[in-house]
């Protein structure tokens, strides 16, 4: 696959001509860009994929580079895996295909962990690794620097830890709150990446500005449903103008009011920048997400649901999802849509509203937004 995403971010000479599709009765922006920046050019490495199972997911990875890679100059010298115990010294490396090896290890389980690979690897044109895409291969910055979680983590806005490195969240659920910068996300076997729930005193955001590539498998997500606004709460975390009754939540769209009245619709369709609002007596609105990357392969769920309300109580409306991503690809769903309302065996509530949704793209690689993307009613 061409990485359209990262010509874009280090090519030059930029010439973008925008052209919008907009659906915005269900609150879905979707924006075309086309570019004639110049390739990047270089090694690096675009992909790590667990392949040891379930309880030793680290045990065998498969290790993907941008292009193929020159016999004899990557080896187990050039690979260091560290865990809570320590150094963990791999076993073998197997040559796949020309861009692809396969690392061998034992004594990973379900925990954090640490890979370096480089930068002294070169290409078929005996180029060494430029990671950071620079321009100027073989620097310590050129190394991949991956961190492997295997086990729950979370990450407050004020952690910088992981800044700058390539994130792999494999089949546990992880936390990130605020604003963060990585080379790279994978969201793997059935895993979920989130932000923390909305409070009465508090809101949270997942904000990631992705240098490389964001891969969300199938069967992985991205969902921050139900992490909105509590309740009767709306935008600035308050009662004032919510829901009240058994009424659905709005942001986008309207919710539909129930023995009281729904909150007002708000924000804007080009740039969502809050949380769904809760509903009356019922379900909390959808989170908010913020992405940009060079990439993003969707292959999973990139969602910002409403919570369904429950016997007399409104659904919570969809939240916030904003999307500027260089090739946009893959199979799956980006979705913000409003909670179900509560009704049935004598129950009301009316359902939320839709969410607002913006895609920001300059290549569409097999990805139908038509289909794929809705920010609807409950």
């Amino acid at each position: 696959m061409e990485d359209t995403g990262l010509k874009r971010r280090v090519g030059t000479g930029v010439s973008l001509m925008i052209a919008v599709v907009a659906l915005l009765s269900l609150g879905v922006l979707l924006t075309s860009a086309s570019s004639n920046a110049s390739a990047a050019e270089g090694l690096w490495i675009t992909r790590v994929t667990p392949l040891g199972g379930a309880s030793t997911p680290f045990n065998r990875l498969e290790i993907q580079f941008s292009s193929a890679v020159l016999s004899d100059t990557f080896t187990l010298a050039d690979v260091s895996l560290r865990g809570p115990g320590g150094v963990i010294t791999p076993t073998a490396l197997t040559y796949l295909a020309g861009d692809r090896y396969e690392l061998a290890s034992s004594g990973t389980g379900l925990n954090t962990y640490s890979l370096v690979i480089g930068p002294d690897i070169r290409d078929l044109s005996d180029r060494q690794m430029d990671q950071n895409h620079n321009g100027t291969a073989g620097e310590p910055g050129d190394a991949y620097v991956g961190a492997l979680f295997s086990a729950g983590v979370t990450l407050t806005d004020t952690q910088t830890t992981y800044e700058g490195q390539n994130l792999l969240i494999y089949g546990n659920t992880a936390i990130i709150n605020g604003a963060h910068t990585f080379a790279g996300v994978e969201v793997l076997g059935g895993a979920t990446l989130s932000h923390s729930p909305a409070t009465a005193d508090a809101e949270y955001r997942l904000d990631l500005t992705i240098t490389d590539t964001l891969w969300i498998t199938a069967g992985a997500q991205i969902d921050v449903s139900g992490r909105g606004y509590l309740c009767g709460r709306t935008v600035g975390n308050t009662t004032v103008g919510g829901a009240t009754g058994w009424s659905g939540g709005s942001y986008g769209g309207l919710g539909y009011a129930v023995n009281g009245v729904s909150n007002a619709v708000y924000g804007d369709y080009r740039l969502p920048a809050e949380r769904g609002s809760g509903g009356g007596n019922g379900g909390a609105g959808g989170g908010l997400v913020r992405l940009t990357a060079g990439a993003a392969i969707v292959d999973g769920v990139l969602r910002a649901n409403g919570a369904d309300g429950g016997c007399n109580a409104g659904g919570g409306s969809g939240g916030g999802i904003l999307l500027e991503v260089g090739t946009l690809s893959g199979g799956g769903t980006i979705v913000a849509n409003g909670g179900n309302g509560g009704g049935g065996g004598g129950c009301l509530g009316g359902p939320g509203g839709g969410g607002r949704i913006a895609v920001y793209y300059d290549v569409l690689d097999g990805f139908d937004v038509t289909a794929q993307v809705s920010a609807h009613g409950g």
